[in-house]
């Protein structure tokens, strides 16, 4: 096999892709690796990949958008609408190289590599498989007794050609709406790449929309201690220009953004492709959405403004870069901070675009105010800093620290409180400070509860329960978010109740259940529950869909007379629940 190659990919022509699919391919100029082992010419890739679906369809979301916690990783495409079934259609020649369910994220997902060209797709969300998938997949889930399963596969077993049925497209797993969830990945790097490269476009005329502008005022560290948001007049010609020029009390400026895109003929909002920050003609900020790593995505939480997303659940995205944020897809530009004066106005010019290359302008004058606004002072604590490898204890809690931990320096603060039962809460710095790798925290048990150590469990208070594992004395955990966290005690089973079980099923195809943890630690919940189910004393793969907590136990291929039902919980501390009925279909 020859060696990987680097190659420019110019698409200088419209590609048609099968009937059975899209018509619409981007002219776009591109530096990418080839893996085609047999042949360096580029446009093969694009003749390869054909449609999953067999109809011209929408998008409800684009690749590279902005979620709560992730970046979206491929392209949500629209059902074809009225009653009937979606298919969804391998894009090309390779095999079904791994399979995985969950009750949560992707759902129902199929991998298909695909060698010749060294990509591979995911589909995510399916209702099911094609029949012989279904089955086999059935026979690894009874094996596993478990809804649950993540498995890889020899290229032998489910081979697939350019247009074959997979399955029916669905609403599984984290979804809110029937679609399909379609990827292009690098197959060796796991890398997903923008499907828009390899041809999967849609019409689209519309140009990107910017909202609203907000100017932050950042301290040596990137830290916000200024916020203004500025109105922003009409857009003529896909230009928006501020009339007056901006005057700002502060000389570091950086520069927020809540903007989306739309397609031409779908309502949906969805990410940018590009932004392009200009000041005085020298570009000082760059992004295009081409690819990312899963290894980056904890990023995004830099990448937007933390603060305003926790509070006000608004996405600005920010026109510049923290220390420690390391996204690959950011252009070494510069940081995007803009130092100013009062002696001289910097002209800003922002170019916002979609795929299409559809472009809004936002262009405004500032400078800086003649004298500098007071600032509030910091009460500092403990600095901590990118590489900096620390731990620091309050009372009976350690807060470990490791190297690449935070986006920026911050001044720790770690304070104990207690509540009338005696019990402590150790505040962890600031909730609106986001952490870049998780942090592990331990906290001491309390002597007199030392019986009840296996149902310890770590509490972010008024949300999370992180469970926890013991080291020595101390439970311990890793937290993805600062706040306030105390040591719980879960004793209570989950709970299994019934949502339309009868003794006589009569025409019901399936049970359903609401399976929920009833751990109710000041609020706290949890969603980690395990559990099986048994009918006749035969283990039933049964779906759980977490969005809602509800479990489904399927009886329609069940024998005409009497049944025995037994379904069995258990959540993070062992504490186990057991539901058992009689029924008659």
């Amino acid at each position: 096999m020859k060696s990987v190659v680097c190659v420019v990919w110019s698409l200088l022509t419209l590609l048609c892709m099968d009937a059975i699919g899209q018509d619409m391919f981007q002219k776009q100029q591109v530096d990418y690796l080839n893996p085609n082992p047999t042949t360096n010419d580029s446009s093969s890739v694009f003749r390869f990949f054909g449609s999953p679906v067999s109809y011209k369809y929408k998008l409800s979301g684009n690749f590279g958008e902005l979620r709560s916690s992730h970046f979206h990783a491929g392209l949500d495409i629209k059902p074809s609408g009225g009653r009937q079934v979606d298919h969804i259609l391998s894009v090309g020649e390779g095999f079904i190289s791994r399979i995985a369910i969950s009750p949560g994220g992707y759902g129902r997902a199929i991998y298909i590599d695909h060698p010749d060209v060294g990509y591979t797709t995911v589909y995510a969300h399916m209702e099911k498989f094609d029949a012989a998938i279904e089955q086999f997949v059935l026979d690894r889930q009874r094996d596993a007794e478990s809804f649950s399963v993540d498995f890889y596969l020899e290229p032998h077993i489910f081979p697939v050609t350019k247009g074959q049925k997979i399955g029916i497209m669905g609403n599984e797993g984290h979804s809110y709406g029937k679609h399909l969830h379609f990827e292009v990945r690098d197959t060796k790097s796991e890398q997903p790449i923008n499907p828009m490269l390899f041809g999967f476009a849609t019409e689209d005329n519309v140009a990107p929309n910017i909202m609203s502008l907000a100017l932050h005022g950042l301290d040596d560290h990137f830290h916000k201690n200024y916020n203004k948001k500025i109105p922003l007049p009409a857009k003529v010609n896909n230009i928006i220009q501020i009339p007056e020029p901006i005057i700002f009390p502060l000389d570091r400026l950086g520069v927020a953004l809540s903007m989306f895109d739309r397609t031409t003929g779908a309502a949906n909002r969805n990410g940018i492709y590009s932004l392009d920050m200009y000041v005085d003609d020298s570009l000082t900020y760059s992004f295009q959405m081409d690819k990312f790593s899963f290894d980056e995505t904890r990023n995004i939480i830099a990448f937007f403004d933390y603060k305003a997303k926790k509070e006000q659940n608004q996405t600005y995205t920010l026109c510049y870069k923290y220390p420690g944020n390391e996204l690959g897809f950011l252009d070494e530009a510069g940081s995007g901070l803009v130092l100013l004066n009062p002696d001289t106005t910097s002209r800003l010019k922002i170019k916002v675009q979609d795929w299409h290359k559809n472009t809004t302008t936002l262009l405004f004058d500032i400078k800086r105010a003649d004298s500098i606004a007071m600032q509030d002072e910091v009460i500092k604590g403990r600095v901590i800093g990118l590489d900096d490898e620390v731990t620091i204890s309050q009372d009976d809690c350690l807060v470990q620290f490791e190297k690449n931990s935070l986006f920026r320096k911050i001044d720790f603060s770690l304070k104990s409180t207690k509540n009338n039962k005696n019990q402590t809460t150790y505040h962890i710095h600031n909730i609106l400070e986001p952490i870049k790798s998780p942090i592990k925290i331990s906290i001491k048990a309390d002597t007199s509860l030392v019986d009840l150590k296996d149902k310890a469990v770590i509490i972010r208070q008024g949300g999370q329960n992180y469970g926890g594992q013991w080291d020595g004395e101390y439970l311990t955990t890793r937290i993805k978010e600062f706040g306030s966290f105390y040591l719980g005690y879960d004793t209570v089973p989950p709970s299994i109740k019934s949502i339309n079980f009868t003794k006589k099923a009569g025409r019901k195809s399936a049970y359903q259940f609401k399976l929920k943890d009833n751990l109710t630690v000041n609020g706290a919940t949890t969603r980690d529950v395990k559990y099986k189910v048994w009918i006749d004393d035969v283990f039933v793969v049964s779906p759980l869909r977490k969005m809602n907590n509800t479990l489904t136990v399927p009886i329609h291929q069940l024998a005409k007379g009497s049944h025995r039902l037994k379904i069995e919980a258990w959540d993070h501390s062992g504490n186990k629940a057991n539901y058992e009925s009689v029924f008659t279909k």
